[in-house]
């Protein structure tokens, strides 16, 4: 005989999969499953996050003097609910959030502020940032070996660097403002393939920064204006598509390819 069963969770929040099966003697199988993943509130700094497929959530806004939240498993969500991280601007090495060596991390939907690295990737890939602010950050979002990723409404404004790429390719950049950084407002060093599109940097030293072999980039509707270099590229810097931009009233030049 089977029976429909309920499953409560208190003091939990719980994600769940949609499965549908046939419980019956003839179809019962040990693949059939539920899948749950769990989620966990935070409320402080100084967390690491170890629990694959969980989803973290801020509950309040957090304030380090250190590293904020460190990522140690894959697939984690870090939403952010609206809330702000705040480091202490001391100008040492420190993070606001650190993804170090795993893999498809989000990020979404707040602010981080006041930290040498706003949001540190190294070796990994397939990572979501979403509506995010990284401001007045030494460096407001920064990749190193880590492609794949995917970058949707971000401002990065007020930084020594807004966004920085090194050594990370295929990633797309949607939506994007960085503005008034103190050297670039979007830059690639050895990174190619990648898709810019919908990009507002102005202000900054650099709009936008090509360099040492980042090829076959594609920049649409980018504007980058009244900086000291609009778009700068490095001649070896190859087959870079600049489409339907406005560069204008940038000090120096409004587009330049620097030899090498």
């Amino acid at each position: 005989t089977y029976y429909n069963t309920v499953v409560s969770a208190v003091n939990s929040t719980y994600f769940s999969k949609n499965s549908s099966y046939d419980a019956t003697a003839d179809h019962n199988k040990l693949d059939d499953n539920i899948q749950l993943s769990v989620g966990q509130n935070l409320t402080s700094c100084g967390w690491i996050l170890d629990t694959a497929n969980t989803i973290y959530t801020l509950q309040n806004n957090l304030s380090a003097t250190g590293d904020c939240l460190v990522v140690q498993a894959n697939n984690i969500t870090i939403d952010l609910n609206g809330y702000n991280i705040t480091g202490d601007d001391s100008g040492v090495e420190d993070y606001g959030i650190d993804v170090t060596g795993y893999n498809s991390t989000t990020i979404m939907n707040g602010g981080i502020y006041d930290f040498e690295y706003g949001i540190y990737f190294y070796d990994n890939s397939n990572n979501n940032i979403t509506n995010i602010t990284a401001n007045s950050n030494h460096a407001g979002i920064i990749f190193f070996l880590s492609s794949n990723n995917t970058l949707t409404n971000i401002t990065a404004n007020n930084n020594g660097a807004g966004i920085s790429f090194f050594s990370s390719s295929n990633n797309t950049l949607t939506n994007i403002t960085t503005n008034n950084n103190a050297d670039t407002g979007v830059s690639l060093s050895s990174s190619s393939n990648n898709t810019l599109q919908n990009i507002r940097a102005n202000n900054n030293s650099y709009g936008i920064y090509l360099s040492s072999g980042s090829d076959n980039n594609n920049l649409t509707d980018v504007i980058a204006n009244n900086n000291s270099y609009g778009i700068y590229l490095v001649s070896n810097s190859k087959n870079n598509y600049l489409i339907d931009g406005n560069y204008s009233g940038n000090t120096n030049k409004d587009v330049y390819l620097a030899s090498i």
